[in-house]
C-alpha cells in the first residue's frame, strides 16, 4: 500500500468517526438527489417529511403556497365590486376580478342585501362551472352570463323577478336550470334571447311568470318539455321558442288548458299544449 493511499484511508476513517456519516471512496459523479443534500441530518428530515403518515394512516397532503391554494376553486367576496342600487335597497355586483371555477355571490354586502347581478358580469367567462346566486337576488342583468361556455348548471333563487336580455345566451353547456323553490318564485319576465342556444332538455316556468320575450328560448336544440305553472297564460312572442325541436311540448295546469288554447298568445301552438 502506498504512503498516499494509507494517508487517504486514515483521513476517511477520521471523518467517519467525527461526523457519523459514510464516506464513499468512489470517484463517480453524484446523482441529482445526492447533489441536493448537504448532510445526514438534512437527508433524514427530507425523507421523514415526505413519508410520514398521520395517526389514521393517511399521508398528509402538502400545502400549496398561499398564492395558489384554492385560487381556481372558489371565489372570494373580495373578487367582486358592488354598487348601491338607485333606490338604495341593496347592492348590485357590477364586476368580477377572480378566476375561480365555482362562484359564490354573497347574500349581503355592507349590511345590505345583494339584489342584482350586473350587466355583463360574467360575459364570455370561459372558466366558471357553477354559480351560487344570492337568496336575495331580484334581477339578472343584460348578458350577465352570455357566452359563459363552461357553465353547466344554475339554480335560480325564488326571489328573482326579472331575467335580462341575453342573460344566459350562448351558454353552450348549460343543461340544467332549476329553482331554489319554484312554488314561491316571483319571476315575472324572461328577457329577449335569455336562454338562446342553451342545451336545455326541460325547464319549469313558475306561476308568477307574465311574459316570455322574443327568442327567449330560441335555438335550444334539445328542449323537449316546458312546464308552465300559471293558470293565467303568460304573454309570449311567436318566436319565443323559435328553432326548438318540432316535438316540443308545453304542459300546463289541467284547469287552465282551455285558457291557453284560446289565448291569443298560445292558440297558434294549441297542438303542443297538454294537461300536466
Amino acid at each position: 500500500m502506498t504512503h498516499q493511499r494509507k494517508l487517504f484511508l486514515e483521513g476517511s476513517l477520521l471523518l467517519f468517526i467525527l461526523t457519523g456519516c459514510s464516506f464513499s471512496t468512489s470517484s463517480s459523479t453524484p446523482t441529482s438527489s445526492e447533489e441536493a443534500t448537504t448532510g445526514c441530518d438534512s437527508c433524514a428530515t427530507s425523507s421523514s417529511s415526505q413519508g410520514t403518515s398521520s395517526e389514521d394512516g393517511s399521508v398528509p397532503s402538502t400545502s400549496l403556497p398561499s398564492s395558489h391554494s384554492g385560487s381556481s376553486s372558489f371565489s372570494n367576496d373580495t373578487d367582486f365590486t358592488f354598487a348601491l342600487a338607485n333606490d338604495s335597497s341593496g347592492y348590485i355586483a357590477i364586476s368580477y376580478g377572480g378566476n375561480a371555477t365555482s362562484i359564490i355571490i354573497p347574500d349581503n354586502y355592507d349590511s345590505k342585501p345583494v339584489i342584482g347581478v350586473g350587466d355583463y358580469l360574467f360575459y364570455q367567462n370561459a372558466t366558471i362551472l357553477n354559480v351560487t346566486l344570492p337568496s336575495t337576488l331580484k334581477t339578472i342583468g343584460m348578458a350577465s352570463f352570455k357566452g359563459a361556455t363552461q357553465l353547466y348548471a344554475i339554480v335560480l333563487p325564488s326571489s328573482l323577478i326579472s331575467l335580462g336580455t341575453d342573460a344566459f345566451s350562448g351558454c353552450s353547456q348549460l343543461s340544467s336550470v332549476t329553482w331554489s323553490n319554484r312554488s314561491t318564485a316571483t319571476l315575472t319576465t324572461i328577457g329577449n334571447n335569455a336562454f338562446e342556444e342553451c342545451p336545455l332538455a326541460q325547464i319549469d316556468l313558475p306561476s308568477s311568470l307574465t311574459e316570455i320575450k322574443s327568442r327567449a328560448f330560441a335555438d335550444c336544440l334539445y328542449l323537449g318539455r316546458v312546464d308552465l305553472y300559471g293558470s293565467v297564460p303568460p304573454i309570449r312572442a311567436n318566436n319565443s321558442f323559435e328553432g326548438c325541436p318540432s316535438g316540443l311540448d308545453f304542459y300546463v295546469p289541467s284547469d287552465a288548458l282551455t285558457a291557453y288554447q284560446t289565448s291569443s298568445y298560445w292558440s297558434g301552438f294549441a297542438t303542443q299544449l297538454y294537461n300536466r
